[in-house]
């Protein structure tokens, strides 16, 4: 969990977590905001990374273009 400024913002991707922080009765019922993100391009993977643009292809077919994993 981060806290950003007066608002928390969860990160999760356990479905069950996810549906028992949003759960009747509980702080957060009614109030998330469902969200899906897609792989990042090739481009951006060259853009996060700042590789050239052989290495930022490899980089994009080795992580799949997943964020969390360019990001490392």
């Amino acid at each position: 969990m981060s806290i950003m400024r007066d608002r928390a913002q969860f990160r999760s991707s356990d479905l069950a977590v996810m549906e028992g922080l949003s759960a009747y009765e509980r702080p957060f019922h009614q109030r998330g905001v469902g969200m899906v993100l897609g792989p990042l391009t090739p481009w951006d993977v060259l853009e996060m990374t700042g590789l050239g643009a052989v290495q930022a292809i490899d980089a994009y077919l080795i992580t799949g273009g997943l964020p969390l994993i360019c990001q490392e």
